[in-house]
């Protein structure tokens, strides 16, 4: 015990040197929108219309927040210690995601030499999602799923549909945890010639619990949504199909391990087909892959000699430590980020991606009607006066009569007087580069009020 307590294994090294490289500022702009959107969340019976804070909509028009817990969390969490205290959950998640795949691969036996270079490969094609947004609470919930369906643990699996019940509510990629279950029943079938009693229940009860949420049977709408939505699945840059160096290495890994190793049972190449279209399709499904990846991969590494010249050098662990050294060891990095994170809460939003210092002009202006950059939007929400409004940005998906109004904008098209009319815009919050920029400095109805590094502000003149 002497020489264990000074020499921690390999998974808990990995998932230390994990935690303190996920600490990273915020700065995705997708996850500063959900936050914004939270302040006005008070309980799922009081979740407000977008138009609290948007323009008003068209006739008839009807907005949803799907994931108005997730919102409702991190606007809770900002509220709370700022953006260092975001940053510090943000790793937590990823922390705990890494713990879960650790305790597949303990659960398996894995050699630690592979546990670990599969750990690593798996973690780097999730970090394209490493991010404060609902998604890190998804990918989260997903890993739980999995570990859950492959551990054949029938008391874990009552677990299921509590999962399902807080997924639903949290982010709409709960269909693909649907998913997965009904990929795994087929697989049961096609194996076993039967279906395990466990899953008869667990999928009826899963869909039972989807259905307790502010829209009730509604949320089954939302795949369609999504995909009818053209504008959306072609011009939001996550949606589009890429495939980055991660990605890449983990997909000939994958294809390595497959040729090299004995033939799969019928259920893990069911498993692992029916996900390989979801990350050629978007790149943000690329975790979830990543992640349904994992229980094939270990099965397939299992069938390979594990023993090599560097086995006696690793510390082999048999069973997943739960003991005293791994919390030790974690409760004292995340300590430190902790600490480093509350000592420097200027360093926990990339400030270089948001005009802070352009929001102190803002609350001095009459302007109330404002187009804010599309990634600027949550940030300006946050700092706004109560009785100003921004223009769409791109975030509900719902709105297809105003992505041609922010094209015109963005691009600075000759329309862009008739946009303004349209809807009595009358200030804008800017990049310097930004083609509008140079547009309303030049005319003589817009008149700067405010511009730095961090961008520019134009208000218009009384007539």
């Amino acid at each position: 015990m002497g020489k264990r307590f000074l020499l921690p294994s390999l998974y808990e090294v990995l998932t230390i040197v994990l935690l303190l490289t996920s600490n990273t500022p915020v700065d995705n702009a997708d996850g500063v929108w959900h936050t914004a959107i939270g302040s006005g969340i008070k309980s799922p019976t009081h979740i407000p219309s977008y138009n609290k804070w948007y323009f008003e909509p068209p006739p008839g028009y009807k907005d949803r927040n799907f994931q108005w817990l997730s919102d409702f969390l991190l606007f809770r969490i900002y509220k709370s210690g700022g953006w260092q205290l975001l940053r510090s959950m943000k790793v937590l998640c990823v922390v705990f995601m890494a713990i879960i795949l650790i305790g597949i691969l303990q659960k398996e036996r894995i050699n630690p030499l592979y546990g670990g270079f599969l750990l690593i490969i798996t973690l780097s094609t999730t970090g394209i999602m490493w991010s404060v947004r609902p998604t890190i609470f998804s990918n989260l919930l997903f890993a739980l799923l999995v570990l859950i369906l492959y551990s054949r643990n029938k008391k874990l699996f009552l677990a299921i549909p509590l999962i399902f019940l807080i997924w639903t509510n949290l982010h709409p990629a709960v269909f693909i945890g649907l998913y997965a279950l009904l990929v795994f029943a087929i697989g049961d079938l096609m194996e076993k010639k039967r279906i395990d009693n466990q899953i008869w229940w667990v999928i009826p009860a899963s869909i039972l619990t989807m259905c307790i949420n502010p829209y009730g049977t509604r949320i089954f709408r939302v795949p369609f949504i999504l995909l009818q939505d053209r504008q959306m699945l072609g011009q939001i840059e996550e949606w589009l199909p890429y495939i980055n160096i991660y990605f890449l290495i983990f997909l000939l890994f994958l294809f390595f391990i497959a040729v090299i190793s004995k033939p799969s049972r019928p259920k893990l190449t069911l498993w692992i087909l029916a996900f390989l279209p979801f990350p050629l399709i978007s790149v943000r499904h690329q975790p979830l892959f990543g992640i349904a990846a994992f229980p094939f991969l270990i099965r397939q590494i299992k069938g390979i000699n594990q023993k090599n010249f560097l086995t006696r050098w690793v510390n082999a662990v048999k069973k997943y430590d739960t003991g005293f050294h791994f919390p030790l060891y974690l409760s004292i990095a995340f300590l430190i980020v902790f600490v480093w994170n509350s000592h420097y809460p200027e360093k926990a939003l990339d400030t270089q991606k948001y005009p802070v210092n352009a929001v102190e002009t803002l609350k001095k202006l009459n302007a109330k009607r404002i187009y804010v950059s599309p990634l600027w939007t949550g940030y300006i929400l946050l700092h706004k006066k109560s009785n100003q409004k921004v223009f769409y940005d791109w975030k509900e998906p719902y709105r297809k009569d105003l992505f041609y109004a922010v094209d015109i904008l963005e691009i600075g098209r000759p329309q862009w007087k008739e946009v303004i009319k349209a809807y009595r815009i009358d200030g804008f919050i800017i990049p310097c580069n930004h083609p509008m920029a140079d547009i309303l400095m030049r005319d003589k109805g817009w008149r700067c009020v405010y511009h730095g590094k961090d961008g520019a502000m134009f208000v218009k003149q009384k007539t």
